[in-house]
């Protein structure tokens, strides 16, 4: 790896590049940092290395919801379109044969984004932190799995259903940094690649690297925004609820029915089975919502704009919490302006304990999650995002010394699946506190579940 590039008026020499490294320096991420230097020296280890299996399956599944963005009538793409920095038309995807190229940089700037950060985890997120990133519990759990699957072989389902899962989480958090939000951090990364390694910047697309030409940094933005729009709906599909007007018992039983099959009509002609990716431009003259104007019409309809209304003012707008806020400014090439205030972090409790209960010194607890069907391709899948298939989360074990719990963190494992020698993988962390964390995969004709425990200071 070159030595890091001096930041001079010939190395910035665009002012949206400019800004854009302003706000990736005051995030600490200079050229000069620990961070910056284990992500350009991980960068270029990656770059070297084959597409893992994960990227294909993540690029299908961002094809697919691509696909289904194109689906949506014209009032939903113009509405998908608004606050955007470059056009006040309606939301139009890359759908002609001629696009092919832009759709796939595009979405590999996403694919690369999980797959790089799947690359360097492991049970501690030490090789992670080193890089400047520190995530929530719920992204690590989406990081973990793809890098789990991939390693056992690439299941596919699996990957896209996760792959979804973190997008919407980074899209949808409402107190983004590029410190602990992927899609600013993947942004921090490109900018040093492009000041470390200097012009051409380093392909990160990873895929037909020699016929698609690498973004700069103005497409790398307009990409990330582009597909966290394509996955606003996706979040508007699962989280409009048409099924509330069942509570308004004043309704007659027959509207109450008819506006959930309207729903249930309208999820129909957007996952249909002829959606294809292989688009002809006649097809971009209409929708199949336009050939039943019934659908546009219905009170079901109405409520569905109105919650895409409050999900854009939400994530997507100007003026918006989560990450796309600061896309937009720095594509319009003015440093964003972080208003949120930090929240006060309660402590942990049991279900039902009191807010004000502090841990109990020296007592531990061992805590069991077990992911149901976990390499099964076709396993349990409730049609929404988050943690589909766990089972749960259970204390096992209570009032141990440290030493104690850490062994019933291992021995609860070996009693119910089975012992270290007979799991498909094994991985076991002490953390800095002493607790260790065992996560351990099980594949035989009575198990097919990924265990995760982990000790911690008991609660009251």
């Amino acid at each position: 790896m070159g030595a890091p590039v001096p930041i001079c008026k010939s190395t910035l020499r665009k002012p949206k590049f400019a800004v854009s490294a302003h706000w990736a320096f005051a995030s600490g991420f200079g050229p000069d940092t620990i961070a910056s230097a284990a992500i350009n020296q991980n960068m270029l280890s990656y770059l070297q290395r084959e597409p893992p299996r994960a990227f294909h399956s993540v690029m299908t599944m961002l094809d697919f919801l691509h696909a289904k963005a194109q689906r949506w009538p014209l009032q939903v793409r113009i509405l998908l379109n608004q606050d955007r920095y470059k056009s006040d038309e309606p939301f139009e995807t890359a759908a002609r044969q001629g696009d092919l190229k832009r759709r796939q940089q595009a979405m590999s700037v996403w694919a690369n984004m999980l797959c790089f950060i799947a690359a360097y985890w492991d049970i501690s997120c030490s090789d992670l932190e080193k890089m400047g990133l520190f995530l929530s519990e719920d992204m690590k759990v989406h990081v973990e799995n793809v890098s789990i699957w991939d390693e056992l072989g690439g299941n596919r389902k699996r990957i896209e259903e996760t792959a979804k899962d973190f997008f919407i989480l980074a899209v949808t958090d409402p107190k983004p940094s590029p410190r602990t939000n992927p899609i600013l951090w993947w942004l921090t990364a490109v900018i040093n690649d492009r000041l470390v390694n200097g012009p051409p910047e380093l392909p990160v697309e990873g895929f037909e690297k020699e016929s698609v030409q690498n973004l700069d940094l103005d497409s790398k933005l307009e990409a990330l925004d582009y597909f966290a729009r394509v996955l606003i709906l996706e979040v508007l599909i699962h989280t409009w609820t048409p099924s509330d007007m069942y509570r308004r018992i004043s309704w007659p039983p027959s509207y109450r029915f008819q506006t959930s099959a309207m729903k249930q009509q309208i999820l129909t002609l957007l996952d249909r089975n002829d959606t294809t990716r292989a688009y002809q431009d006649k097809e971009r003259l209409g929708t199949p919502f336009q050939r039943d104007d019934r659908i546009l019409n219905a009170p079901a309809w109405r409520e569905c704009i109105a919650h895409l209304e409050t999900l854009i003012d939400d994530w997507l707008a100007n003026h918006a919490r989560g990450p796309i806020c600061e896309i937009l400014s720095l594509s319009r090439g003015v440093l964003p302006i972080r208003t949120y205030e930090d929240q006060v972090k309660l402590p942990k409790c049991r279900i039902g304990a009191s807010r004000e209960c502090v841990c109990v010194e020296d007592k531990y607890e061992v805590v069991i999650e077990i992911w149901a069907n976990f390499t099964d391709a076709m396993g349990a899948y409730d049609g929404g995002f988050g943690r589909a298939i766990t089972a749960g989360a259970h204390r096992v074990e209570s009032d141990k010394d440290l030493a104690g719990a850490n062994q019933a963190a291992r021995e609860v494992i070996e009693l119910e699946f089975g012992r270290e020698k007979d799991a498909r993988m094994w991985m076991e962390h002490v953390r800095a506190d002493g607790t260790v964390r065992v996560i351990a995969v099980f594949v035989d004709k009575t198990h097919n579940s990924k265990v995760d425990t982990w000790v911690q200071k008991r609660v009251c």
